[in-house]
């Protein structure tokens, strides 16, 4: 299989030096002719038009309306993208979002699977396509970490230490964003190519200069958190001291007391983290294989003069 990225670095120490724990950039990680304008214009074509799949930002986000159109589909009601709207709300300086961008470009997925296998995660793409403006969200955090490749054009980066570090699904910059720092430690331009790690929590804000393409693969993982509740779900529910009673305006002290003793025995336990780092190990979810229909033809075919009987 053809690797596409070059990371310039081990896996070993990109988990052990990198990951979880600052940004990282990797100049010319890709080929600049890896996707093209076609290919953009194809998935633009073909992609369901409505959210989740496409969302349109300026300013906040914009109405489908002024950019979804009814259609008939073989007498039957459907929804298409207006090309002409679209391209005139781009024209303008709005970005339009292509969410799970991998499931429309094969080359893509590709990139998302390299990056499973560099970084023991799961993975999924989104596309952000701009020709001017200024940006889609803002400063903001992702709560998965981010390798985010910039595939046509440039675009300037600002990265900013994390103000809540490592935060789960749920736990948004939405509410925080007077918390962002003023300083960044990063303020640079991408040029088509480019690769930038982003840890989650980490503040950033990203800026078209003209005509751009990036896509982000969010790298989905477990946490602690995750880890604990594997534990409640398959091995503190056999132990007695765990599934005692606790009543309003009874004394649990005692109670409690007894079962953190079982729980800090059984968190620490190597030998469970070993058969949960298992079990996380055979759950994931592997990148989906492409078709090979090609493999299934007759690599000889038969011509009719050899179908024909020798007498």
């Amino acid at each position: 299989m053809r690797n596409y990225i070059h990371f310039r670095m081990s896996k070993e120490r990109f988990l052990s030096e990198i990951a979880d724990r600052n940004i990282h950039i990797v100049r010319g990680a890709v080929a600049i002719s890896l996707l093209s304008w076609a290919d953009l214009n194809a998935a633009l074509y073909y992609i369901d038009a409505v959210a989740p799949h496409v969302r349109v930002h300026q300013d906040g986000l914009i109405s489908e309306s002024r950019y979804v159109e009814d259609c008939s589909i073989a007498g039957l009601p459907g929804k298409r993208l207006n090309t002409s709207a679209i391209q005139d709300l781009l024209s303008k300086g709005a970005t339009v979002v292509l969410n799970r961008i991998d499931a429309r470009l094969e080359r893509v997925r590709h990139l998302c699977s390299e990056i499973a296998e560099f970084s023991n995660s799961e993975t999924l793409a989104n596309g952000y396509l701009a020709f001017s403006g200024r940006g889609s969200f803002g400063a903001h955090w992702d709560t998965h970490d981010v390798m985010a490749i910039q595939l046509i054009g440039r675009k300037r980066w600002r990265v900013y230490k994390p103000t809540f570090p490592f935060p789960l699904t749920g736990q948004t910059s939405k509410e925080y964003k007077a918390q962002c720092p003023a300083e960044p430690i990063f303020d640079g331009i991408l040029e088509a190519g480019d690769l930038l790690y982003l840890p989650r929590g980490w503040w950033h804000n990203a800026t078209p200069i003209g005509e751009t393409f990036h896509i982000a693969v969010g790298m989905h993982t477990a946490s602690v958190v995750h880890y604990v509740s594997w534990l409640c779900q398959h091995v503190f529910r056999e132990r007695e001291e765990l599934r005692r009673t606790l009543r309003p305006g009874g004394d649990a002290t005692q109670t409690i007391a007894a079962a953190v003793k079982v729980i800090e025995k059984l968190v620490s336990d190597p030998s469970q983290l070993a058969f949960y780092m298992e079990v996380l190990r055979n759950s994931m979810v592997k990148p989906r294989e492409p078709f090979s229909l090609e493999s299934l033809a007759n690599p000889t075919p038969t011509t009719e003069r050899d179908s024909v009987a020798v007498r």
